[in-house]
């Protein structure tokens, strides 16, 4: 749909706009609300699962993981409220070293009392021998293990990732995948415990982590199949790192996924949406130690679940630029965003190198329909806190209708490495100041979308050091692919200020709506 700029048209954005503005408070296009750790190198945020809704107030809760626990390594898990991040319920590991919280996800309901339960990998217990590793069923509502499963042999540090699958042997309860640094997973009964299939590769590897991810049906027999990322396999180069896909119903290897790049850690792996059309849920596979495009660049792939054919990527936009941003430590669908028709992605970038502080981290938003970058999320100052290292399942915490952003910080410092959970904002579309805080001289891009192509846009000045404004800056028309982009320096002698952003347009039905604010910071 077309929709050409006129002045009558640019005018009713500017007038709309403006009312819009006056009539409510802007939101920023971050952060919700952040729950931090008290415990200093606690690594909180190091896993994170949308529990469901405990508390009535229609917004789901969550349940998240700090296996660093003061660096003795006991762990625990908190579960926290959707709604403004407050603690719920706390639940500590057993033993030092035991690295509680190493994972978590949500089962579904395994003892009967009303209220949805979770599993938690433990690889550093030593059940069966030091680091063996345990994974523990927990009643959301009283805290207490309903059960645990353990790994098999000294080093194998079972429970470094695990997931829901659905119910997989048919009794009416949600099963689970539990894996390990030894090369194997194990199907778990949710009812039981019990260990339904042992899960390896055909070319496994030992003393380096695995992801297991459930939930997508490959092969069409009803039943939800597992897929199992072996970061260090061989299959495909050396130490490259392979997907293998297993039947849920009978633990059959169906295929494998190798990289073709050596020491890529390719295998970090999530179930989405059905992408190109077959009836079959896809993968999305990040390789974080890719290193064909920049140093430790990274990179993400999306394959066809039903016959693992590569249907597209992401990768760094420059090798100088993607030097360490270990892109594809994490994947996760973020939905349809914008509402042009598209699956949008999100990509994990913990090292990415936010100017002028260093390794903030960061997760990408990128655009389904033409692969691009719609936003990236970075912490706004410090060093070193890790976002990106984990993402969890978007969900509408603030019940706008727009789906928001489940990140984990495990690195944030609010105490030295205490970690970080944080929900970020959602958006139909976005203004993207990159870089997010820039010195004299640098420049700053400002892109924006992605919305109906050539439809007519105003930027505006919302505020300057936290003193409100709305003045029109920029009066301009949208690019084919729905997107516009300004850029300029930061004058010199500037200094430091925090400047805000927004954006109007027209939807796809002619309403005017805007952006979220987005805050340019010099220095």
């Amino acid at each position: 749909m077309e929709l050409g700029i006129t002045p009558r048209r640019v005018a009713r954005l500017a007038l709309v706009g403006a009312f819009v503005a006056a009539a409510s408070t802007a939101r920023a296009q971050e952060t919700i609300w952040t729950s931090y750790s008290v415990a200093k190198n606690a690594e909180f945020g190091s896993s994170v699962d949308v529990l469901g809704d405990l508390d009535g107030d229609g917004v789901d809760e969550l349940v998240a993981g700090a296996p660093g626990d003061g660096f003795n390594y006991t762990g625990w898990v908190k579960v926290v409220s959707g709604a403004d991040g407050s603690k719920l319920s706390t639940v500590l590991g057993k033993n030092m070293g035991d690295q509680f919280g190493s994972s978590v996800a949500t089962v579904g309901d395994l003892d009967l009392d009303g209220t949805p339960d979770y599993v938690v990998g433990a690889q550093g217990a030593d059940v069966a021998g030091s680091d063996s590793g345990a994974v523990y069923a927990i009643s959301e509502a009283t805290g207490a293990v309903i059960y645990e499963v353990d790994g098999s042999a000294a080093g194998d540090k079972l429970g470094v990732s695990v997931a829901a699958l659905g119910d997989a042997d048919g009794d009416g309860f949600g099963d689970f995948a539990a894996s390990s640094w030894a090369g194997y997973a194990f199907m778990i009964s949710g009812s039981t415990g019990n260990v339904l299939a042992v899960l390896s590769g055909t070319k496994p590897s030992t003393g380096h982590p695995t992801v297991v991810a459930g939930g997508g049906d490959l092969d069409g027999d009803g039943v939800p199949d597992v897929a199992f990322g072996d970061l260090w396999s061989s299959l495909g180069s050396t130490f490259g790192g392979a997907v293998s896909l297993f039947s849920g119903a009978t633990g059959k290897l169906l295929y494998e996924i190798g990289s073709s790049v050596p020491a890529a850690d390719f295998g970090v792996v999530r179930y989405v949406e059905d992408i190109d059309g077959d009836g079959t849920s896809d993968l999305f596979i990040g390789a974080p130690l890719d290193w064909t495009y920049a140093a430790n660049g990274g990179s993400a792939w999306l394959y066809s679940g039903r016959s693992g054919t590569l249907l597209s990527g992401f990768v760094p936009g420059s090798a100088t630029a993607g030097d360490g941003w270990m892109m594809g430590t994490s994947v996760h669908s973020a939905g349809d965003t914008n509402g042009d028709g598209f699956v949008d992605w999100l990509i994990g970038v913990p090292g990415y190198a936010g100017s002028p502080a260093r390794d903030r981290g960061a997760v990408f938003l990128m655009s389904g329909s033409d692969g691009g970058l719609l936003y990236h999320f970075e912490e706004p100052a410090g060093t070193w806190h890790g976002l990106g290292s984990m993402i969890g399942r978007p969900n509408d915490f603030d019940r706008d209708g727009m789906p928001d952003f489940l990140f984990g910080s495990p690195l944030a410092s609010l105490v030295t490495s205490g970690g970080d959970v944080s929900i970020r904002t959602g958006h139909g579309f976005w203004v993207d100041s990159m870089p997010r805080i820039a010195v004299a001289n640098q420049a700053v891009t400002l892109s924006i979308g992605q919305v109906v192509p050539f439809a007519p846009y105003v930027l505006v000045l919302r505020g300057v050091d936290g003193t409100p404004s709305f003045t029109p800056l920029v009066f301009g028309q949208l690019d084919p692919a729905g997107r516009a982009s300004l850029s300029g320096n930061v004058p010199s002698g500037l200094g430091a200020h925090t400047i805000d952003f927004q954006a109007f347009t027209f939807d796809p039905w002619g309403k005017v709506f805007g952006s979220g604010v987005e805050t340019l910071t010099t220095q």
